[in-house]
């Protein structure tokens, strides 16, 4: 029996360790429930308590160059106003816990818990 080298055996143990950081990835993404709200911050304040289970596409009154849309049990940005775009490449955010955020133009979506949440004021 051939013996194996010093290299092959710590190449093994990485591979074993990404095969098993993958797997457990992908068990504790699935563990997150769905979430039925999202809020919406803008410069640091919450500014929209949005429903999930309602499909549709809306700007805020604070700041109008963001196009969301809510759609599938989840929200995205559509477009912004910002040069990097890289808001609109998070996709559709359905999980509690997922968030997106456009830095250039200090908004953030974060999807939250399946009772609607108590909240002191909304505005927007």
């Amino acid at each position: 029996m051939k013996k194996l080298s010093r290299k092959s055996i710590v190449a093994l143990l990485a591979l074993a360790l990404l095969v098993l950081g993958a797997v457990l990835w992908i068990f504790f993404q699935n563990r997150r429930p769905n979430g039925q709200w999202a809020e919406i911050t803008y410069q640091g304040e919450p500014v929209q308590l949005v429903d999930l289970r309602e499909n549709g596409v809306f700007q805020l009154e604070s700041d109008p160059s963001i196009l969301y849309e809510v759609r599938d049990g989840g929200v995205c940005f559509v477009q912004a106003d910002c040069p990097d775009k890289i808001c609109e490449k998070a996709g559709l955010l359905t999980r509690v816990g997922e968030t997106a955020v456009c830095l250039p133009r200090q908004t953030v979506i974060t999807v939250i818990g399946g009772q609607e949440p108590e909240v002191d004021a909304v505005a927007g």
